[in-house]
Formats: structure tokens, C-alpha cells, sequence
């Protein structure tokens, strides 16, 4: 989701055990080109993130109507998307997953004027109750966390923001395996699999 001169508004977001959120990479700066792979690594991947923005969401209707769609209590904005994409996790087993290849121009906060303040926490009182014991599990935010402060705060916003993964293998090497070629990726493939 994307701004005024290429201003990243989200990639993805963190719900926070305190049912605030932050969206992922906020105000980074995009580059024209291929230049945004080498600067941008953080957006650059497709992953899991805990919910992200109905301004561009794509939920297949079947399941979205299946799910009674929004929550009105949260109408007209606001939390409504964060619920959605709970509700299909916890309920229907499905995931929401970042996907860098798509773009979206977004004014922010165009719809509402003062009142969002006031929106925003009736809504995430809502959302809070709602949703306690999975919110229970779910890092603290930046506001209670002493670890994410800096130098720490970007390490800790992306560990928050890729948490949905139980753990990665880094497999260091030479080269690429090339089970078609020697022996040795063989084993190398093999290793991989037992330890997936």
C-alpha cells in the first residue's frame, strides 16, 4: 500500500498483544527499478503477516460471505480488517500473506476527519475483547517492550512480523544444489528435507 511519492503506507502489519498494531516498514521509501531489491529487502519476499489493509485485500468471496464479511460493529472503519483477517485464520484456517508484486496507490485517512481517534479506540476495545487469548500470545508492543528500543526496534518488529513461522533453516553453501548433477546435492537436498 503506497502513498504519496512512493511512501510505503503498509507491507503487511503486526497485531500486537495489546491489540495496537503497527503496520510493517511504514514510510519506507520505494525506488524505481530493481533498485527496491537491494534496498528494500525487508519487502521485497512474499510471507504471513498477522492482517493487512481491506484497501487492498483479496479474500475470495465464497469464504468472505461465509464469514458473515465485516463485523459491523466496526462500521464504518476501522479494525474491521484486522477481525477479517483474524476470524479467516482462527476460523477457517486460511492465512493472510503479503504479496510485494502488488501495488496499491492509498490517500490515507481520507474517509474520516477528527473523530478517528475516538473510532479507533472504541474499535479496538471491540477487537480486543474479541480476540484476548489469541492477542495473548502475540509479542508485546514497541510501548511495553524494552527490547524494542533502539538499536534492537527494527530487529524486534521484524521478528514480530514474521512470528507466524515456527523457525528457518539457513543453509549455507557453495552452490545451488543440483540433484541432477552429483551425488553430493543429494545428500545436500536429503539433509534439507529431514530437517523441514
Amino acid at each position: 500500500l503506497v502513498g504519496d511519492g512512493g511512501v510505503v503506507q503498509e507491507a503487511g502489519a503486526v497485531a500486537w498483544s495489546d491489540g495496537s498494531g503497527a503496520w510493517f516498514r511504514k514510510a519506507s521509501q520505494l525506488r524505481a527499478g530493481r533498485l527496491d531489491e537491494a534496498t528494500n529487502v525487508d519487502l521485497n519476499y512474499a510471507r504471513e503477516t498477522d492482517y493487512v489493509s481491506a484497501a487492498f485485500a483479496m479474500v475470495r468471496r465464497a469464504e468472505f460471505v461465509r464469514r458473515r464479511m465485516f463485523d459491523f460493529h466496526y462500521s464504518p472503519g476501522y479494525y474491521e480488517d484486522t477481525d477479517l483477517c483474524f476470524t479467516l485464520r482462527h476460523a477457517a484456517g486460511l492465512r493472510s500473506v503479503y504479496q510485494p508484486l502488488a501495488l496499491v496507490h492509498h490517500q490515507s485517512h481520507s474517509t474520516f476527519g477528527a473523530e478517528v481517534e475516538e473510532r479507533v479506540a472504541r474499535n479496538r476495545r471491540h477487537f480486543v475483547g474479541k480476540w484476548a487469548a489469541e492477542l495473548s500470545e502475540h509479542m508485546p508492543s514497541c510501548v511495553a517492550a524494552a527490547a524494542c528500543r533502539p538499536p534492537m526496534k527494527r530487529l524486534y518488529t521484524h521478528l514480530a512480523a514474521t512470528r507466524l513461522y515456527a523457525y528457518r533453516v539457513l543453509w549455507v553453501d557453495m552452490i545451488l544444489p543440483e540433484a541432477d548433477r552429483d551425488s553430493g546435492s543429494v545428500r545436500t537436498l536429503t539433509m534439507l528435507k529431514i530437517r523441514l
